[in-house]
């Protein structure tokens, strides 16, 4: 398969922590940002469901207006 084919929907960020000791923050995120008018498309709820059965945490952070929320 093409890296075009395997990479569609994939989370738009990837976030790395140097350590995530007593802080309570994983040292891997993933993150698909989504505007206003923005739906998840089926490709992206496929990877989101890959990295939750493999225990990489996942958000979904919705933009709106100059502000964000997190779900």
């Amino acid at each position: 398969m093409h890296w075009e084919v395997l990479s569609r929907g994939l989370p738009d960020l990837l976030l790395l922590r140097e350590s995530s000791s007593n802080i309570g923050m994983p040292k891997v995120l993933m993150v698909e940002v989504k505007g206003e008018k923005d739906q998840i498309r089926e490709d992206q709820l496929d990877w989101i469901g890959f990295f939750e059965d493999n225990g990489i945490n996942v958000e979904v952070c919705w933009v709106r207006s100059g502000q964000s929320v997190r779900m």
